[in-house]
């Protein structure tokens, strides 16, 4: 019995130091009702809400999704059928941001919860909409240059 009491107590102690003292953006959330029931310093830094206040939050409040599909998706990840998501998140200042999930489920003694580490992949997205743009130019100046080369021989 006190084996696993300091079992226990070692695990809790392992995932208190990979979710907290974690660099990555990391949130908690009640699969019930989407509220956020945790967050690491990097979330509140990256939000740009303290802690007090980011753990009154919902993922409604904070996706740009509808309701039905952070639902939806909330109970995919709740029952491994999907673990990689992308939403647009707003922040405490109204910016958006484009972002990358991965989520999946995490029983602890309290209950269970859906646990995701969250990217921020706006420079990434505006860098692809960027040389989509660009490779669409060179393209028709590459067969415009096409065109011409071929009147003049």
């Amino acid at each position: 019995m006190k084996k696993n009491q300091q079992a226990l107590k070692n695990s809790k102690k392992k995932f208190q130091s990979l979710f907290y003292e974690n660099t990555s953006i990391m949130i908690l959330v009640d699969p019930q009702n989407g509220n956020i029931v945790d967050a690491n310093e990097a979330a509140c830094k990256f939000y740009g809400y303290p802690k007090s206040k980011i753990i009154t939050l919902s993922l409604k409040e904070i996706s740009l999704s509808s309701p039905e599909e952070i639902e939806t998706e909330m109970q995919e990840a709740m029952h491994d059928r999907r673990k990689h998501f992308f939403y647009q998140h707003k922040l405490s200042n109204n910016e958006i941001r484009d972002v990358e999930l991965y989520s999946g489920k995490v029983e602890m003694k309290e209950g269970v919860f859906i646990y995701s580490i969250v990217h921020d992949i706006t420079a990434r997205k505006e860098a692809e909409e960027a040389l989509k743009k660009y490779a669409g130019w060179f393209f028709y100046s590459a067969s415009k240059a096409d065109m011409i080369q071929c009147r003049y021989i």
